[in-house]
């Protein structure tokens, strides 16, 4: 299983679960403020609606369409670093 977290637009993010190429669930939220909150628990509740453990996932793919020196990526690029480390436990 992959995670991808795209970007819709500039306050809407996308998170997608894949089995190789099949999409197994998706779901959009948007925030106006607190990325790092909204972030977290939606990817929080996506797991757990799809009764996974983040930490078994074979990779989480961050959006190709945020600029890696804006406030949102580095977000996403902290909460990715923080899973790895969680992960090697």
């Amino acid at each position: 299983m992959e995670l991808y977290i795209s970007s819709k637009s500039h306050n809407l993010l996308s998170l997608e679960l894949r089995y190789g190429k099949t999409v197994v669930d998706t779901v959009d939220f948007g925030f106006d403020k607190d990325l790092d909150t909204r972030l977290i628990k939606s990817i929080d509740n996506f797991m757990k609606r799809n009764r996974i453990d983040i930490h078994t996932l074979s990779a989480i793919h961050l959006p190709k369409n945020v600029d890696p020196a804006s406030s949102a990526y580095k977000i996403l690029a902290t909460w990715l670093a923080a899973v790895k480390t969680v992960q090697k436990r």
